[in-house]
């Protein structure tokens, strides 16, 4: 998966079809059909993060409890019908609080 953001960085274009972002996620980068995100998701254990397309939103859910506190994440990023109607695998992989987020797309 990080090999997808390197490729990303290096050759990312901006990606007007989604809808504005906000605070919670960064900003959509892609590479050729390939578009990629990244959220916060600190203290969560990352085989208790969830993300899933679903209602024309990419959701992210999350929780972990340790040491008697609860750390969690539960929101939403929109997407636009066309792109969601394109969706062909949304994959994830956490790590040190991050969550880096690809979606793949059919021609």
């Amino acid at each position: 998966m990080f090999k997808v953001f390197e490729d990303i960085r290096e050759n990312s274009q901006e990606f007007s079809n989604l809808r504005l972002n906000d605070s919670r996620y960064a900003p959509w980068v892609r590479n050729e059909n390939t578009y990629c995100t990244i959220v916060k998701t600190i203290g969560i254990n990352p085989e208790d993060v969830t993300v899933v397309a679903e209602n024309l939103v990419i959701k992210v859910k999350g929780s972990t409890k340790t040491a008697g506190v609860e750390y969690s994440v539960d929101f939403n990023i929109p997407l636009s019908d066309t792109f969601f109607n394109k969706i062909a695998a949304v994959n994830h992989e956490t790590v040190n609080g991050l969550t880096y987020i690809t979606v793949d797309l059919n021609d």
